[in-house]
């Protein structure tokens, strides 16, 4: 009997394999927003990304005291 059931492989295939759980209260806040929250909320993670990368800038490093 053939076990390749091609429904199931189409839908795990579609599927990602790794899942974002976002709190529901920001999920929320997002959401109330409007049309285009999803794309807001990817612009906010790639700030975030990016500032984490590339700081504005880098703390100075102490002077040393004198001899």
């Amino acid at each position: 009997m053939n076990e390749w059931n091609p429904p199931a492989s189409f839908k795990q295939a579609a599927e990602p394999e790794e899942k974002l759980e976002i709190e529901p209260a920001i999920l929320a806040w997002f959401k109330a927003r409007g049309a285009g929250w999803q794309e807001e909320l990817n612009g906010v993670l790639a700030f975030y990304k990016d500032t984490i990368e590339h700081p504005a800038s880098e703390p100075e490093p102490p002077i040393p005291d004198g001899p």
